[in-house]
Order: structure tokens, then sequence, then C-alpha cells
């Protein structure tokens, strides 16, 4: 669940893709994107999760019944417009990105064997 919270902010490019000005996918000629900057949309400086833990949950459904909340923040997740993904002060991007997209390169994989 957590990858499938996260994948949306994690750009990673395919290995065939490669940027290349004034062309499109097709390689047809295109206008710049320049659209100078009254339409740029401006991303929060980071998006902060916090991770927290139910104990009530945990302990067993007789304290949900009793109203008891005992839910706990043990980190927080911070996503950077970057790409970087943070756990407390901790930069966790590159292991949430092989995670996430570990089923990725098994697909590619599995690709490869069939040809």
């Amino acid at each position: 669940m957590f990858c499938q919270n996260v994948k949306p902010y994690i750009y990673v490019p395919d290995d065939s893709v490669a940027y290349k000005a004034g062309v499109d996918v097709n390689g047809n000629p295109v206008l710049p994107a320049d659209l100078g900057t009254e339409s740029v949309t401006m991303l929060p400086e980071k998006y902060v999760f916090p991770v927290t833990l139910d104990m009530a949950r945990r302990l067993g459904e007789s304290l949900n019944h009793m109203g008891v909340g005992l839910e706990a923040v043990v980190g927080t997740v911070q996503i950077y417009p970057d790409g970087r993904i943070m756990y407390d002060e901790k930069d966790i991007s590159e292991k949430v990105k092989a995670i996430c997209y570990s089923d990725r390169a098994e697909k590619k994989e599995n690709t490869k064997q069939e040809d």
C-alpha cells in the first residue's frame, strides 16, 4: 500500500527514454514548452505524512470498544517535488524506488526470457 501511495511522486524513466529538445516521441518537430512564469503552478516545498501505529488495534478489539485511542506516531515521511523521499532525517529514496519498482525489473526479465 505504501508503494501505491508513493509511486505517483517518484519518476523512474524507462531505459529507452531520453529527452530531445524540439521533437516529440516520433521525431516530429514541436514548439518549445516555455510558457512563461505567469502560468507556472507552484508545488508545496514537500508533502509530509505521519507514520502511525494503531496500538489499540494490535492489542485487541476489547480496547477499541472502550473508545481508547492508542495511535502512536513512529516517524514522518516527507516527499519532495524533486523526488527525494525522507523518513525522518534519512534519505530513503533509492530504497523506496528499489522496492516499489522491483516488479518493473521482474517484468523486464520475464519479457527478455520470452524473446
